[in-house]
Parts: structure tokens; C-alpha cells; sequence
């Protein structure tokens, strides 16, 4: 087999390991966001039932209602349970988690396509491909190795993101909008 063909194989090899980074970096940062947002519920859950349950000590030196006791402690059940959960479950420390491993490969994707780019310009020969190929694939087996797993809601709001919304494509109109009007596709306009 000549050296251009070997290429086209392991140029197919990075191709496919780009789409894996590309599902795995938007999973993880589905799962970080899971997490941020139930944090961040969970908080305001527990001010709010922390709020009440002072309203309620309260109300009850006010009046003698049984009533009013009764609701006030089953809301300080409720804050005392939700400040336990956010303290077993630190979703804080797993949405960082989360986002750092998104990031770190964010950093292999950016540089695969580099290296891609480079194959299709045929400025590396086989050995160097092989080499760099070998060297990312170290990387991502250390960062999946220290990848959280993710459930199945943050893999459905991946596949909605990058399937309906594409939210990983953009149109020649869209980069140029994002571009330094001297670094557009048509030019300065």
C-alpha cells in the first residue's frame, strides 16, 4: 500500500476520533450544566424554605395555631433535607467536574482539526500523522479515565444540540459575522 493511501486510513481513524471528542465534549458539558442548574434550584429552594421556617417561628409567638406550627415544621423538614442533599451531593464540585473534562477536550478537538487541516494540505508525511495520532490518543484515554459518567438526560440534550440545533456547524455567513471585517471569506465588505 503507498504512503498516500496509509494516510487516507489514518487521516479516517482522526476523522472518526474528532466525532467521538465532539459527542463526549458535549455530553460532558450537558451534564455540567445539569448539575449548575439543579444546584442552583436546589439553593433557592433552600433559601426560600430557610425564609418561611423563620416567617413561621414567627407567626407562631403571634397566634396559637396549631396549624401554623405544624406547616412551619414540615418546611424546616424540607430546608433541613435539601441543605443535607446539597451537602452529600456536591453537584457544585461535579458540574466543575464536568466542564473541566469538556474543556479538556476542547483542546485535543481544536488541535485534531489543526491536524487535519495540515493532512489535507499534505504538509505531514505518514510517520508524523502516526506520531501525533498516537500522542492524542494518549491524551484522551488520561482525560476519559478521569471523565465523570454522564446519564441519559445530558446524552438526549448532546444528540438535541448537535443533531437539530448543530450547535458544533456554522455557515460561511455566520463565521464571517464572528470574524475582524479584514479576515472575512469575501474580504472587506
Amino acid at each position: 500500500m503507498e504512503e498516500k493511501e496509509k494516510i487516507k486510513k489514518v487521516e479516517q481513524q482522526l476523522r472518526q476520533t474528532y466525532a467521538q471528542i465532539v459527542w463526549t465534549h458535549k455530553i460532558q458539558e450537558k451534564q455540567a450544566d445539569i448539575f449548575r442548574k439543579r444546584h442552583n434550584c436546589f439553593n433557592v429552594a433552600g433559601i426560600i424554605a430557610a425564609s418561611l421556617t423563620s416567617s413561621g417561628i414567627i407567626a407562631s409567638f403571634f397566634t396559637d395555631s396549631n396549624w401554623v406550627r405544624i406547616i412551619t415544621a414540615v418546611i424546616s423538614f424540607i430546608a433541613l433535607f435539601l441543605n443535607l442533599y446539597l451537602k452529600s451531593y456536591d453537584l457544585s464540585s461535579l458540574a466543575s467536574e464536568h466542564k473541566k473534562s469538556a474543556l479538556e477536550l476542547l483542546s485535543i478537538r481544536n488541535r485534531l482539526t489543526s491536524t487535519l487541516t495540515d493532512i489535507k494540505l499534505e504538509e505531514l508525511g505518514l510517520k508524523e500523522i502516526k506520531a501525533i495520532r498516537d500522542k492524542y490518543l494518549e491524551e484522551l484515554d488520561t482525560i476519559y479515565r478521569g471523565c465523570r459518567d454522564a446519564g441519559d438526560k445530558a446524552v438526549c440534550k448532546a444528540r438535541e444540540s448537535l443533531t437539530n440545533i448543530q450547535d458544533n456547524s456554522f455557515s460561511e455567513e455566520e463565521i464571517d459575522s464572528y470574524l475582524p471585517l479584514y479576515t472575512k471569506k469575501g474580504g472587506v465588505k
